[in-house]
């Protein structure tokens, strides 16, 4: 079971990490992304 959460653990930080390289070439960092998103969405849900 451990071998399990490893490996998702894993693959969740590669694509984390992949993500951040796709929107690094947009000019964005994964945070200011997490950030507009979290503005966006944090105002309707108030």
């Amino acid at each position: 079971m451990k071998e399990k959460e490893t490996t998702l653990r894993l693959r969740e930080s590669t694509k984390k990490k992949l993500n951040e390289i796709e929107f690094a070439k947009k000019g964005k960092s994964y945070d200011d992304i997490l950030n507009e998103l979290l503005d966006k969405y944090g105002r309707l849900a108030k």
